[in-house]
């Protein structure tokens, strides 16, 4: 299963993992051949890019929060943000309830790596990069030995740290170019937006409030809107910052395509001691999976192998079935073995989206030969 841009679509592929939108309904179902006419249809409703099966080895990838816990969180967090647009007002109770669902279901996962670059339509962005950086903040407060009151703190600081971009004009969010400076004006406004609304609540922590506050803040100081910089910035601002970051340069919008997770993880790391707490980002990035599940790597033996799986323990030493040998021939049955320190056999590298859909291509042309 590979990640695929809606413009590299064509008829006769078939859907890898279902799209659902934030009130649950399905966009498309895994397992659907597609057609021209659903193709227009995807475009037509802003997704960016789909996940369709590559034929090769149909693996589950775990998901560290289910679809079902997730599509729950968005609508809760698409009420409370149509609540706030037309009242003022949120419901706190509501979203610490979605936020405890997030913490149970990554206290039950706390193996499972975050590996699935999620597909959303334009529109429900922010409700899903909302949940993504709770996830991802939530899995890092783990590590780092938070107790129950500072996940829920941290996860509804995560989960709401974006609450005040509803101030700004949505022609700005989705604009396709540069800025101007009254609009980057403007979007500099929101971090202090939602502290406001947040530190009205009594039941909302006050450093859940400095959440919202602090996220675009940088570890050197560069940020804003008050060019905080190290320790200045609370820790749960700091995580938060590394989960925005990441989470919006995986993901798909009017203006660019998401980045790979390899990408993504190669940018935070360069910018550790400039945005990031280097500390922090250390933390954050072991539950990043190096190598996710269905994706293809290259071994020192000249073969080509697909990941089928791999935990926290295992980030890079998972599972493999070798399904390409050294001379080029298609492996069947596929030769499954795990990695280790001590294997002969080791991975050179992830094989990229080209060098991907090239062994893919050839793969399939040799099966049905």
């Amino acid at each position: 299963m590979y990640r695929i841009s809606i413009q590299e679509l064509e008829p006769g592929m078939i859907v890898g993992r279902s799209i659902l939108n934030s009130e649950g309904n399905p966009l498309l179902i895994k397992n659907t051949i597609l057609t021209s006419q659903y193709i227009d249809r995807l475009e037509q409703l802003g997704l960016g890019s789909v996940y369709i099966k590559d034929g090769l080895a149909d693996v589950e990838v775990p998901e560290v929060v289910s679809q079902q816990v997730q599509t729950a969180v968005a609508r809760t967090l698409k009420q409370n943000f149509n609540t706030l647009k037309s009242k003022g007002r949120i419901n706190s109770q509501t979203l610490k309830k979605s936020v405890a669902m997030m913490i149970d279901s990554i206290a039950s996962n706390r193996e499972v790596l975050f590996s699935l670059e999620d597909i959303r339509a334009f529109d429900d962005y922010l409700f899903y990069h909302s949940i993504n950086v709770s996830i991802l903040s939530i899995m890092t407060g783990f590590d780092l030995g938070y107790n129950e009151l500072q996940l829920m703190e941290l996860g509804v600081g995560a989960l709401l740290h974006d609450l005040g971009l509803i101030l700004v004009d949505q022609a700005i969010l989705n604009k396709p170019g540069p800025l101007t400076a009254d609009e980057m004006r403007m979007m500099q406004k929101h971090p202090e937006a939602g502290f406001n609304i947040l530190r009205a609540y009594d039941e909302i922590s006050l450093l859940s409030a400095h959440i919202a506050y602090q996220h675009h803040e940088r570890w050197d100081g560069s940020g804003y809107p008050r060019n905080l910089s190290e320790d200045n910035i609370l820790e749960y601002g700091r995580i938060v910052a590394i989960a925005d970051v990441f989470d919006a340069l995986l993901s798909d919008r009017p203006y660019r395509k998401g980045y790979t997770l390899d990408e993504v993880t190669t940018v935070a790391t360069k910018l550790t001691n400039r945005y990031f707490d280097p500390e922090i980002l250390e933390v954050f990035l072991s539950n990043i999976a190096a190598y996710p599940v269905g994706s293809l790597v290259k071994l020192n033996n000249g073969a080509i192998a697909v990941v089928i799986s791999a935990s926290k323990k295992t980030r890079l030493y998972p599972s493999l079935a070798i399904i390409v040998d050294h001379d080029g021939n298609r492996v069947k049955p596929a030769a499954q073995f795990k990695t280790s320190p001590s294997s002969r056999a080791r991975i050179v590298h992830k094989l990229g989206h080209k060098e991907s859909q090239a062994v893919i291509a050839d793969y399939l042309a040799q099966q049905s030969s």
